[in-house]
C-alpha cells in the first residue's frame, strides 16, 4: 500500500489528542466548556464520545466490589439508600443510552455500539433482580422453618437441630 493514502501526522498533534482523550474521560463536560469552535467541538466529541459511553456502562454493570474478572462480589451488601441511587443511576444511564440510539449525529458502529452496551445493561439488571428474588425467599424460607421450630420443637432440642444444620454450610 502506498504511503500518499494515509493522511501525515503530527506527533504533537496526536500527544493533544490523547490529552483530550483522558481529560474527557475524567470529566465528561470538558469539552463543552473548551475554546474550540462548534465544529471542532462537535468532531471531537464524535472521536471521544463512545468510550465514555462503554466506561460509564462498565462502570454501573460492574460496580465497585469487584470478585474478579469483572464480576460483581456475592457477599456485597447494599443498604436501601445505595439501592436507590444505582436504581437512579440506572435509569438516568438507560434515558442517555435512549437518546444516543436516536442521535443522528452518531454513526451507525457508535450507536450498535451503544445499543450492545445497552442490552449489556438491561441483562444485568436482571440478574440482579434475579438473585435478589431468590436471596429474599431464601431468607423468607429460613425464617418460616425457624418459625415451626419454635412453634414445635423444645430449645434443648432446637439447638441440636440448628447444630446439625451448621455442618451443612
Amino acid at each position: 500500500m502506498s504511503t500518499d493514502s494515509y493522511p501525515p501526522l503530527r506527533l504533537a498533534v496526536l500527544n493533544g489528542l490523547l490529552s483530550l482523550k483522558e481529560s474527557v474521560e475524567s470529566d465528561p463536560e470538558y469539552l463543552s466548556s473548551s475554546p474550540y469552535d462548534a465544529e471542532t467541538k462537535d468532531l471531537l466529541n464524535r472521536l471521544l464520545a463512545p468510550k465514555i459511553v462503554e466506561k460509564v456502562v462498565e462502570r454501573v454493570i460492574n460496580g465497585s466490589g469487584k470478585a474478579g474478572r469483572g464480576r460483581p462480589s456475592k457477599d456485597v451488601q447494599l443498604d436501601e439508600e445505595d439501592e436507590i441511587k444505582i436504581r437512579d443511576e440506572i435509569r438516568k444511564l438507560l434515558t442517555a443510552l435512549d437518546d444516543m440510539e436516536v442521535d443522528e449525529k452518531l454513526e451507525v458502529q457508535q450507536k450498535l455500539a451503544i445499543t450492545k452496551n445497552k442490552r449489556d445493561l438491561l441483562e444485568s439488571v436482571l440478574k440482579m433482580r434475579e438473585r435478589e428474588s431468590t436471596v429474599r425467599k431464601t431468607e423468607e424460607f429460613k425464617e418460616t422453618i425457624i418459625g415451626i421450630l419454635q412453634d414445635l420443637i423444645d430449645e434443648k432440642d432446637r439447638e441440636t437441630f440448628m447444630k446439625r444444620l451448621e455442618a451443612l454450610r
